[in-house]
């Protein structure tokens, strides 16, 4: 399978810039979310680490490049008080 991270990072790029643009237009809404998908894009798949909460993990939308990595890539660690079933992760 080719590298295609260089790719993702330039797309991300122009989204940030896109997100510029909605921002100075006053479309805050549309700024937050074509920010939060150049996050995804930057980020290295899978990211080395990353910590949710039980809440923020529910609220990750399964059907989003972002999601769908992290429930094939995931891998629990849990804390000594922890329950020994880990919440459903998205599917």
């Amino acid at each position: 399978m080719a590298n295609r991270s260089q790719d993702w990072f330039r797309q991300a790029q122009r989204d940030l810039e896109q997100a510029e643009c909605a921002r100075a237009a006053g479309h805050h809404e549309w700024c937050c979310f074509i920010s939060q998908q150049a996050a995804e894009k930057s980020l290295p798949v899978p990211a080395d680490l990353l910590v949710y909460t039980e809440m923020e993990w529910g609220s990750i939308d399964p059907s989003s490049r972002f999601g769908q990595v992290l429930a094939t890539a995931t891998r629990w660690v849990y804390a000594r008080d922890a329950p020994t079933v880990p919440p459903t992760p998205p599917s």
